[in-house]
């Protein structure tokens, strides 16, 4: 077993994160960065980058290159998740309103 202090581990390099993303992604990335975004981290097999903002807050990047705000996104509750399986909209005191 692998132990190690995470952190002691540095992120990947900008240029490495970068090459996981899609063209889609990338030409986004680079209209968002010339609006002030900037690219906190890709995530994933299927490389999600989540973007930055200081008055716009954060923003997730999926692979069509649209940008989704991250407080907006559905949440998955316990009871749906045991039930239905179904995505549930964040509560209202969870979005911050």
């Amino acid at each position: 077993m692998l132990i190690y202090d995470r952190r002691r581990c540095r992120p990947p390099a900008d240029h490495e994160m970068r090459r996981r993303l899609s063209i889609a992604q990338r030409a986004r990335l680079g209209e968002l960065e010339r609006e002030g975004w900037r690219l906190l981290f890709v995530r994933g097999e299927h490389a999600v980058a989540f973007v930055a903002h200081e008055q716009r807050g954060y923003g997730m990047l999926p692979r069509e290159g649209r940008l989704l705000a991250v407080r907006s996104l559905p949440v998955r509750t316990e009871d749906a998740s045991a039930s239905s399986g179904v995505d549930e909209p964040a509560p209202a005191h969870a979005a911050g309103a």
